[in-house]
């Protein structure tokens, strides 16, 4: 995240592993700055996020059986 921080001029936080969004078992990702830098920002999470899913698809065992 240092990288996608720097490289958008923005703070980005995520919860820690074990802390959830109440009742649901997703993270919360938190992107502060100014709009435009924060959009940039949010499109990177986004990007990565997509690129770890995929690479998850392609890899699964479950998914070449």
């Amino acid at each position: 995240m240092n990288g996608f921080q720097a490289a958008t001029n923005t703070k980005i936080k995520i919860s820690q592993n074990n802390d959830f969004f109440p009742e649901t078992s997703d993270r919360v990702i938190a992107i502060t700055g100014q709009p435009e830098c924060v959009t940039a920002g949010l499109g990177m999470v986004i990007e990565k996020i997509c690129e770890v899913f995929i690479a998850c698809v392609i890899y699964s065992p479950a998914v070449h059986q």
